[in-house]
């Protein structure tokens, strides 16, 4: 029997069947609704772009205009010309707020995939489901979805720009109020340890004339890149209460800023690039009376790495060399990085199979050099961990390693001096002893004190008396991803 209605609000909307997928509405007047046009487009737009980050820097949010392409079409291709072919994602998390209802919250889309003139993008459905189920802020409200163009726009050039198979986690903010927005983002914190590209689609001032955009926007990207969203909130009202002629906002999406801010702001590792500027009186030189602003802005992810790129990709090749020696399947180790992989580091190895977690085995106190350790701790992680199945043979093709190389033991005498997101924590009383890595507490939304205790009492199995004479330690992590 098929639903032949739909809950219009709420966690459990029953999506129509011919609802399943959600249809362009703005191909054709946005952008092309041919094929061959449209990717001529696009291709046509990156070709006159480079690409200015260098590629060792981890890029994990851009910032988007979603005006139609003749108007926004350079400013967004010079954000997504950054990604290039050795850049891949497997989540693409795209942020727009609703230009056409006001709800609480925010809405996820649960409908099986986003069409397009270039073919049909899946919803990650079963993670919007998880999210709806975990706040009262996170529902799905398909009429904030069926117009909405702030994401629609941005997937043509997703299409062309991010190579294999993507799943898409589209959200639309229908708030702005600051509380839940914060709220949401706590809820949403722990995407930030998946190998997940973030997508705010936005444009800045709307409506006044030609120079006062270019010295707003110029205002408003400055705030952007100060990742602080209470400054930023203030800025936009202060600004609104100048009454600069025909200045309607400075960041019609700011609601989306806000959010992406918010969720990473208590994180040090990020950094703002602005790329590109335009206006619409650019693009139409007989207007610039009323004008649209435009930036393109890139949010990459510092972090200080142990080891090269081409040393990490050999870590993990020989990882799985060493799973697929254990089954009896030969494989050829590299050894090109032995200078910078022959070194006495702990780590912990975490073996995935279609996502779901097979078995996580490490050690702080290494017998052999890392190269050679990994081959060890990736069986005993995928074949002994007694909390999981065993991998089979036949599920080898699925398998995703990650890889935590550790950093030295630190001492620690507070729970308040370990950090959330950044610290792993390591405990021992007695013969009792119990480690989490960092992306546990984010992946929980933890704070300091529910991460130790969860250590102390869930993972190390001690009593309080025993904790209360525990000694603590925090350590760093070089996360190595399959």
């Amino acid at each position: 029997m098929r639903h032949i209605f739909v809950t219009l609000y709420g966690k459990n909307a029953i999506i129509m069947e011919k609802d399943k997928i959600r249809k362009p509405t703005v191909a054709g007047v946005f952008y092309s609704g041919d094929k061959k046009e449209l990717e001529k487009c696009i291709e046509n737009f990156l070709k006159s772009e480079t690409r200015v980050l260098d590629s060792s820097e981890l890029i994990r949010a851009l910032i988007v205009p979603h005006a139609g392409y003749v108007y926004s079409g350079e400013v967004a291709a010079s954000a997504y010309a950054q990604l290039g072919n050795d850049i891949s994602y497997d989540l693409i998390v795209m942020i727009g707020s609703s230009h056409h209802h006001r709800f609480k919250g925010v809405s996820i889309n649960r409908q099986s995939a986003y069409q397009t003139p270039l073919g049909t993008v899946e919803v990650d459905t079963e993670l919007a489901k998880q999210l709806i189920s975990k706040s009262d802020l996170i529902n799905y409200v398909p009429e904030a979805h069926d117009n909405e163009h702030s994401l629609e726009v941005q997937l043509p050039f997703i299409q062309m720009c991010i190579p294999g198979e993507i799943k898409i986690l589209p959200i639309i903010v229908g708030t702005d109020n600051l509380s839940d927005l914060k709220k949401v983002a706590n809820v949403l914190r722990f995407l930030l340890d998946e190998n997940a590209l973030f997508v705010i689609s936005t444009d800045l001032s709307h409506y006044p004339n030609y120079y006062d955009a270019l010295e707003q926007d110029e205002q408003t990207v400055t705030m952007i890149v100060k990742n602080d969203p209470k400054a930023l909130v203030e800025f936009i009202s202060h600004q609104k209460n100048k009454e600069i002629s025909g200045l309607v906002t400075n960041l019609c999406g700011w609601t989306s800023v806000v959010l992406f801010q918010y969720l990473i702001s208590e994180e040090e590792k990020f950094q703002f690039v602005p790329l590109k500027y335009q206006n619409s009186g650019d693009k139409l030189m007989q207007n610039h009376n009323r004008v649209v602003g435009y930036q393109s802005i890139a949010v990459i992810e510092t972090r200080d790495a142990l080891f090269s790129k081409k040393a990490e990709k050999e870590l993990l090749a020989n990882a799985k060399c060493g799973l697929y020696r254990y089954f009896n399947i030969e494989t050829e180790l590299n050894n090109e990085c032995d200078d910078e992989l022959n070194v006495e580091y702990g780590a912990f190895v975490s073996v995935y199979v279609s996502d779901e977690l097979r078995g996580c085995i490490g050690t702080f106190n290494p017998a052999y050099f890392l190269k050679q350790q990994v081959q060890k701790l990736v069986v005993d992680a995928a074949i002994f961990d007694r909390r999981f199945k065993s991998v089979e043979a036949k599920e080898l093709p699925d398998v995703k390693i990650q890889i935590s190389v550790l950093g030295p033991l630190q001492e620690i005498t507070c729970m308040d001096e370990v950090q959330i997101g950044k610290h792993g924590i390591y405990l021992r009383s007695g013969l009792k002893k119990g480690t989490y890595l960092p992306e546990v507490a984010v992946h929980n939304n933890w704070d300091a004190k529910q991460f130790v205790e969860h250590c102390a009492f869930k993972k190390a199995g001690m009593t309080f008396e025993e904790f209360q004479k525990a000694e603590m330690f925090v350590y760093n992590t070089n996360l190595i991803c399959d």
